[in-house]
């Protein structure tokens, strides 16, 4: 059946790529692989979404299945940045209890298909004193795991355990693409700190032969660091990523929100009879460099 199929798989930055050769019932159905069925989580009742635009058909994960977990270790961190959350909350901080994690993880573990699972939050989850055995327990579990961090604490004996866990993505949160503009969001130059961390990850993996942790880049936009974006770009590809995140602002304070680059997304002017948005329709581009 495989052979029949000659499926092939394609994994790009954040996308993975199947190619398969076409199977037709008697009735001229197409016979969508198992191995693709389960994959999206596509079974008999389910709801998916079909999209068709000027590069083809684009079916989605069925929204009835799971696909990640995001699990906050602590919501303590060793920066105090500008948009941060805590500079508007009165809470006490904490962080989760070894306890409470092997709870959640024995409940991920009964779901019929595993989901990803993401470490991250308001916090910095290196500051967590259990994170490596959370990461690596995780991954014992047979879950794909991902972490978020600010890189700071990214020394080489961690490093050289998040490879032995075999983590499968190390995300990077980089607001600046120079010391100043960095540390006017950060409020601290770690930025040829952080830098050196990740040359330190990508020779590592380098001279060890490892694939993991794959690291992505994320980059919150607003009016003060945009023009910074490209620089961002070209030092996250110097330093071994193959993926980039950028968000907007989500202001938690009055002072923050000028900082916004866009107020509403395209699709929430569609709802707005008054208004008119036209269709972004972007044509295919060889990805494949100059």
């Amino acid at each position: 059946d495989t052979e029949k199929r000659r499926s092939k798989v394609l994994v790009t930055g954040m996308c993975r790529f199947t190619v398969i050769s076409v199977e037709l019932d008697e009735h001229g159905n197409w016979i969508i692989p198992k191995d693709l069925a389960r994959h999206i989580g596509l079974e008999r009742g389910a709801k998916i979404r079909v999209v068709e635009d000027s590069a083809g058909v684009h079916i989605s994960r069925s929204s009835e299945r799971l696909a990640k977990v995001y699990l906050e270790p602590t919501d303590r961190c060793n920066l105090t940045c500008r948009m941060c959350i805590r500079n508007s909350w009165e809470g006490n901080l904490g962080s989760m209890s070894m306890n409470t994690f092997s709870r959640i993880l024995d409940g991920i573990r009964k779901l019929p298909l595993l989901p990803t699972i993401f470490f991250g939050g308001f916090g910095e989850p290196l500051s967590h004193p259990s994170i490596l055995e959370m990461l690596s327990t995780a991954k014992e579990a047979g879950l794909k795991v991902e972490m978020i961090t600010n890189g700071i604490l990214l020394d080489e004996p961690t490093i050289q355990r998040l490879m032995e866990i075999r983590l499968d993505r190390l995300w990077v949160s980089i607001d600046g693409a120079r010391p100043e503009s960095y540390a006017d969001i950060r409020l601290g130059n770690y930025l040829p700190q952080i830098l050196r961390n990740l040359g330190t990850l990508r020779r590592r993996k380098l001279y060890g032969g490892s694939y993991t942790p794959q690291l992505g880049i994320a980059f919150v936009a607003m009016k003060r660091n945009i023009a910074d974006l490209p620089e961002i770009i070209r030092l996250g590809k110097g330093v071994g990523a193959d993926s980039f995140m950028v968000t907007n602002l989500l202001p938690y304070e009055q002072e923050a929100a000028s900082q916004i680059l866009y107020g509403r997304s395209m699709n929430e002017a569609w709802v707005e009879a008054s208004e008119w948005t036209p269709m972004l329709d972007l044509p295919r581009m060889d990805s494949s460099p100059l």
